[in-house]
């Protein structure tokens, strides 16, 4: 019965091969000498504007976290919460999907605050209305730009699945007393009821932010900023190695590849990264070369900060903790 019970984890060892042979995998189908010359001739001046815009992202992310937790009483320093999530990078570099820095926030944060339930429902709030927005912005760019988009059934089909996902969750928002109750006896018939537990506690968190328009509305505009910037961030690459890519196309793709790095099979989603900017920039004309010039790039410029979190790290630690007593009512340090 015991075993019956055991998590399912990939070791560290599983990953990394993984990411190891998918890549190898890719590459056997790149032309690695056009790949090398795409490379070799990117736009420094772009390149650059590309790392900016990373340093943006943390900044908003800094703002709207911290935005969400003052509504709850913890007066969180700016730089504080900037030191948690620039560490963090580095940190979760080698934890499974790209979720898992937002796992190593919400332990930094949970030292300082005292609060891991706290840390971890406005980080999971703030990840999900990210993750709805940016697929908005998706749904958008396939209804209203659909001519601009590659004429093939795949893309149609992930449109109509845009469409019939966002009807679910209208629904589910809709009916979310009735759902609620629904998931409780469900989980209660599979003998989940501490797993429910914490969807109902995420449930509450989500209508305590809702009944808090000034932090909702901060949380919001940094999640829509967040999502706007990485894709902005992928045409910005486009643009330094000179590759055409319609932002309507980006629009539909950065959105599915971002869900993707979200599979815990590889070390921070390296490999399901470039696979999914092979398959799916296919569709808009780009040879694997080129696709796979923009997928490594783009990783490439991130891991600047990865070492700026190394380095940070190195100089001064993980932020260490606070009681509540001391956060809550203190004026913040900007």
């Amino acid at each position: 019965m015991a075993s019956s019970k055991r998590k399912i984890v990939i070791p560290a060892w599983l990953r990394f091969f993984l990411s190891a042979a998918i890549i190898a995998f890719l590459f056997k189908k790149v032309d690695i000498t056009h790949f090398s010359s795409i490379v070799s001739q990117a736009i420094p001046g772009w390149l650059l504007a590309g790392l900016c815009l990373i340093f943006l992202e943390q900044l908003a992310v800094s703002i709207a976290w911290r935005a969400m937790l003052a509504s709850k009483g913890y007066k969180v320093p700016f730089w504080k919460m900037l030191h948690i999530i620039i560490v963090s990078n580095f940190i979760g570099f080698v934890f499974p999907s790209t979720a898992g820095a937002d796992v190593v926030r919400v332990l930094g944060l949970s030292k300082y605050i005292s609060s891991a339930s706290d840390a971890f429902s406005s980080m999971v709030i703030f990840r999900v209305s990210g993750y709805v927005l940016m697929f908005t912005i998706a749904l958008i760019s396939a209804t209203f730009f659909a001519e601009r988009l590659p004429d093939d059934p795949v893309i149609k089909s992930i449109s109509v699945a845009l469409v019939i996902g966002f009807a679910i969750l209208f629904l589910a928002l809709l009916f979310s007393g009735t759902v609620m109750r629904l998931l409780a006896i469900a989980f209660r018939k599979i003998g989940k009821e501490r797993l429910y537990l914490r969807v109902e506690t995420l449930y509450r968190a989500f209508s305590f932010y809702l009944g808090h328009k000034g932090a909702m509305t901060v949380a919001f505009a940094g999640a829509l900023f967040m999502q706007l910037e990485r894709i902005l961030y992928v045409y910005v690459v486009s643009l330094a190695l000179g590759l055409k890519v319609d932002p309507a196309t980006l629009c539909l793709f950065v959105p599915i590849i971002m869900v993707l790095t979200l599979i815990p099979v590889s070390i921070s989603g390296i490999g399901v990264r470039e696979g999914g900017f092979v398959f799916l920039f296919g569709y808009a004309g780009l040879s694997a070369a080129q696709a796979m010039s923009l997928s490594i790039c783009g990783f490439a410029l991130s891991l600047v900060y990865v070492l700026l979190g190394g380095l940070v790290y190195w100089l001064f630690g993980f932020p260490g903790g606070e009681s509540v007593s001391e956060l809550k009512g203190k004026e913040p340090a900007v």
